[in-house]
């Protein structure tokens, strides 16, 4: 799997895991801008059928996909455990990579379903909104990576 899939995967995450609910009523420690879900779904000006609706599938789909993410955790594991060996044992190591990879594969499919139903939700104008949210915060994301490159005292430190 590629760097790049790798990103999107976890940037649809992040954006599974904005719409799956509403913020929380104490906002207590933020990441990013501090806005979280709840600016979200003001942005793209859910009502609360759409809002009911993403939680319910977002719900519903917990339980398919826990048994995935075990699995991921337990293959992780066991590729860890192979790696660190006293001995190297190639062909373990290539069928603990191969078992993770499916594991993988699975979990990326399952996501992608659970948000193209979470996406089926929202309107045309409600996607292009969100579609512009995610741009903006990718350009965020490589001004403060170029930022983190470009500081010789964050470099050194």
């Amino acid at each position: 799997m590629t760097r790049k899939q790798i990103a999107a995967v976890f940037g649809g995450l992040i954006l599974a895991s904005l719409l799956a609910s509403p913020a929380p009523a104490n906002q207590g420690f933020r990441h990013g801008d501090g806005k979280g879900r709840g600016h979200l779904w003001s942005a793209l000006q859910l009502s609360d059928d759409q809002k009911a609706q993403i939680k319910d599938i977002f719900a519903n789909s917990r339980e398919s996909i826990r048994p995935l993410h075990q699995q991921l955790q337990e293959k992780r594991a066991a590729l860890r455990e192979a790696t660190a060996a006293s001995s190297f044992d190639e062909e373990r190591v290539r069928s603990l990579a191969q078992e993770l990879s499916s594991v993988e594969t699975e979990m990326i499919v399952q996501r992608a379903r659970l948000m193209n139903e979470a996406l089926g939700v929202l309107t045309s104008e409600q996607r292009a909104k969100l579609e512009e949210l995610r741009q903006q915060r990718q350009q965020r994301f490589r001004e403060r990576r170029e930022r983190r490159h470009s500081d010789p005292d964050k470099q050194q430190g």
